[in-house]
């Protein structure tokens, strides 16, 4: 299934998060959901947006969330 502009994502625990010219650089010590922001041409980095910064990622670490398991985590 190919990402879109603004669909929730699935970010495992473990996953290598770095902003824009890579001044900040984390990893996510839980499972974590963020919004899709775009994808480079090549497909091997994402851009989301995560606790209000945008991170790039590597693409095949992240996961779309579908509908029913976007209901089941909202609280």
């Amino acid at each position: 299934m190919e990402l879109r502009k603004g669909d929730l994502i699935h970010i495992p625990q473990g996953v290598f998060l770095v902003t824009e010219g890579g001044t900040v650089c984390l990893t996510t010590k839980r499972p974590r959901t963020a919004i899709f922001l775009s994808s480079e041409g090549r497909g091997c980095g994402s851009t989301v947006f995560l606790d209000g910064e945008e991170f790039m990622v590597r693409t095949d670490h992240v996961y779309i969330l579908k509908e029913t398991e976007i209901k089941q985590n909202v609280s």
